[in-house]
């Protein structure tokens, strides 16, 4: 095969733009879809109460499942995410991807901050009649886990990448619904959380695919960019 076309002076390739526009585009999407999670589930009567009711139906069953999902969340700490920075800054270095170590422990600070943020500072719960009045969107656990699972996804060689999402998947997944049988979150938190984490992903993918497209030619990445990691997010 041809090499790959060599970068115009001072720009980037067509195919790197079209990854970062795609990587940025999906940020705010997922930055939008948490204002609307925000928006009708908190600030609106009726999603209150539609929220609100998945929370009390939530203890149908309870103690069994809780049984199962209580291990689940017991793993999320701020120990387990320091060993996360950890494992993905040695996958890193091992593959001599310095970028990457320090995009990943981007979107794992990022994430988990801007939640946090978001949760305590920022959004407030009005009273509008369905549950009590702190506000708890995003919710920081499936943050933390799905986090997790997107860093990891970004440091792993290419091979490893679907088993990466698969397994990064179900247990964000897992997280995230452990929170709901424990009453502990609303599927709204959860859902804004997933998006969270979903718009610092696409930032990190943004930065990648301008570092590649800016020092090297683009097929030494393959599958790098925006389309492999965000659509694997």
């Amino acid at each position: 095969p041809g090499a790959a076309p060599a970068a115009p002076r001072g720009g980037l390739l067509p195919g790197t733009v079209r990854r970062v526009a795609t990587s940025l585009l999906v940020a705010l999407v997922a930055v939008a879809g948490v204002a609307a999670s925000w928006r009708v589930f908190v600030g609106t009567e009726r999603g209150q109460a539609v929220d609100q009711a998945a929370l009390d139906g939530a203890h149908i069953g309870q103690n069994r499942l809780w049984e199962v999902a209580e291990p689940v969340l017991d793993v999320v700490s701020v120990g387990f995410i320091a060993g996360a920075v950890v494992t993905c800054a040695v996958i890193a270095v091992v593959r001599r991807r310095w970028a990457l170590a320090l995009v990943a422990g981007g979107v794992l600070a990022g994430a988990n901050v801007t939640t946090q943020v978001l949760k305590k500072v920022v959004l407030e719960r009005p009273e509008l009649g369905h549950g009590p009045l702190f506000n708890t969107l995003p919710s920081g656990h499936t943050t933390a886990a799905a986090s997790v699972a997107v860093a990891v996804l970004l440091v792993v060689p290419p091979r490893a990448r679907p088993w990466a999402a698969v397994l990064g998947a179900l247990y964000a997944a897992a997280t995230g619904v452990s929170t709901l049988i424990g009453q502990w979150h609303r599927p709204s938190d959860v859902v804004a959380a997933l998006l969270v984490v979903l718009a610092w992903g696409a930032l990190g993918c943004a930065v990648l695919a301008v570092r590649a497209g800016s020092t090297t030619a683009w097929g030494r990445w393959g599958a790098w960019g925006g389309d492999g990691p965000v659509a694997g997010t």
